[in-house]
This record gives C-alpha cells, sequence and structure tokens, in this order.
C-alpha cells in the first residue's frame, strides 16, 4: 500500500541493510581469527584434529566458524535466485576455514574472506557515498592512497585509508 519505492531507495535501502550485516560478519569473522590464534600448532587444529574432535579450542573454533556461515551466506546471496541446490550449498561454503585444514590454508581462508568483506563494504558505501571514490596519485606509485592519510569525497565525507583497501570513516 503506498507508493512503491523508487529503484534508488531500494538500492540504498539494500545497501545498508547489507553493510549492517558485513559488519555483523566482521565481527564474527575476528571471532573465528581469535578461536584460530588460541588453537593454532595444537592438535585442535590441522590435520591431527580428527584425533582429538572433542579438544575444546578445536570446538570452539567450529562454533566461531558457524555462526559466520550464515552471515556470509546472507551477504553473498544475489535477491531473487532461488533456493541452492546441495552443489551450490557446498560450493559456497568451501570458502570458510575448518580446522581439519592445514593452518596455513585455514589462515590464507579467514584473509580472503576478510578481503572480500572490504571490498563489499566499499561497494556499498560507495553506493551510499561514504568511501572517497578518488584521490591523487601519490609519488608515482603503483597504489593511489596513501596508507594513514585522510582523504574527502566530493559530498564531503571523510575517511582514512588503512591499506588493503580498508576505510575508517571519520
Amino acid at each position: 500500500y503506498g507508493p512503491k519505492p523508487t529503484q534508488n531507495a531500494k538500492t540504498v535501502q539494500t545497501a545498508k541493510s547489507k553493510l549492517v550485516t558485513v559488519a555483523l560478519a566482521r565481527k564474527q569473522l575476528e571471532a573465528v581469527r581469535e578461536k584460530f590464534l588460541a588453537a593454532k600448532d595444537t592438535i585442535a587444529l590441522g590435520p591431527g584434529a580428527q584425533l582429538n574432535p572433542y579438544d575444546p579450542r578445536g570446538k570452539a573454533f567450529d562454533a566461531a566458524v558457524d555462526a559466520l556461515r550464515t552471515t556470509i551466506r546472507q551477504i553473498t546471496r544475489t535477491p531473487g535466485e532461488g533456493a541452492m541446490s546441495d552443489w551450490e550449498g557446498r560450493m559456497a561454503q568451501a570458502q570458510l576455514p575448518g580446522r581439519g585444514e592445514l593452518e596455513s590454508a585455514t589462515s590464507q581462508k579467514i584473509d580472503q574472506i576478510d578481503d572480500m568483506l572490504s571490498v563489499i563494504d566499499e561497494g556499498y558505501k560507495g553506493l551510499l557515498g561514504d568511501v572517497p571514490q578518488a584521490a591523487p596519485q601519490q609519488g608515482g606509485g603503483s597504489d593511489e592512497f596513501v596508507v594513514g592519510k585522510e582523504y574527502e569525497d566530493a559530498s564531503g565525507n571523510k575517511a582514512v585509508y588503512r591499506g588493503n583497501g580498508k576505510w575508517e570513516p571519520r
């Protein structure tokens, strides 16, 4: 009832909703990272984890990954795509770390999820005008932003570039 929201209003609403979910995923990913570091170099992780499946450190890591699982799906799901097949579900979840994997692979997966969240965060903030979209080239280097420097976009929004595609709003 009432007028339908314009496509722009829908885009803004979707972007805001996704940013809330990205913030939740970041908190959950930090919990995964903390549990990983607490269990690293023990029998709780890696190929030896199957020898002690009830290790409390390993169980805590599993619980942290499980909490992240649904949130990642919410972020990466495309509206209107319908139900996933079992195979699609397994493929979507393959990016998540598991305690039976080598620690180097687990660490890499955690970093890749962090990178993915940064890209998604930047994209939605860009739609909302919350992230500087351009900055002058500095010193002829390949990175167009200087780590630690504050930038301002055309709308007056300010953010500090933290490197690796990460911004801190001011």
